[in-house]
């Protein structure tokens, strides 16, 4: 019986020690499972903050994105609108300017009309008063003519009457010219005929002279010889 007991005690110590074990082992698995589900708390934790962290910087990211589009849109409007007032402006511009070029265009038509009538009618009047002295002046010019044409006329009669004066006279000067040149040459061929006799009778007495002198010479050689 002391052994059965024992045996029994045994078993119960081993029992005890099989419960303990079953207990240390179960809280293990337990710390183990809670380690786990910790571990996966913190990962999903951390997904989900590394989520949310993400999706913020997505949803920042968007937002700035948009801002920027926005911020695009507005510049881009804002460049069309000054663009299209620009547009605008140079458009009124060019079409004052056009519409200045037109008046100035016109005003200068205008006045070149008028200043080419004034020169018509200045030329007109020019031309006139050009007619009307030429008129006067060739009326001038043919009383002056006839007055040139009676004074010739009386001139000519004077002269007519002063050429028939003076061939008469021209004829007795001419004649009286004729006589005295005709004595004046009877004279100068007498004077020459008698020039002329003297410088023959001077040869002559030279010739003699030299003949003599000649003969004398020649006598002279001849004696000496």
């Amino acid at each position: 019986a002391k052994a059965e007991d024992t045996k029994k005690k045994a078993e119960e110590e081993r029992k005890k020690r099989e419960e303990r074990a079953r207990i240390k082992a179960e809280k293990r698995l337990k710390r183990i499972e809670l380690a786990k589900k910790k571990a996966e708390a913190e990962r999903k934790a951390r997904a989900e903050a590394k989520a949310a962290a993400d999706k913020k910087a997505a949803e920042e990211e968007e937002a700035a994105r948009k801002k920027e589009e926005e911020e695009a849109a507005r510049k881009k409007k804002e460049e069309e609108e000054a663009a299209a007032a620009q547009k605008k402006k140079d458009e009124e511009e060019a079409a004052a300017k056009k519409k200045k070029e037109e008046e100035a265009a016109a005003r200068k038509k205008k006045d070149e009309e008028e200043a080419a009538k004034r020169k018509k009618k200045e030329e007109e009047e020019k031309a006139a008063a050009q007619k009307q002295k030429e008129e006067e002046e060739a009326a001038a010019r043919k009383k002056k003519e006839e007055e040139e044409a009676a004074q010739r006329k009386k001139d000519e009669e004077a002269a007519a009457a002063r050429k028939k004066r003076e061939e008469d006279e021209t004829e007795a000067a001419r004649k009286k010219k004729i006589e005295a040149e005709r004595k004046k040459k009877e004279e100068e061929e007498a004077a020459a005929r008698k020039k002329k006799e003297e410088e023959a009778a001077a040869k002559k007495v030279r010739d003699e002279q030299e003949a003599a002198a000649a003969r004398s010479q020649k006598e002279k050689e001849e004696a000496a010889a």
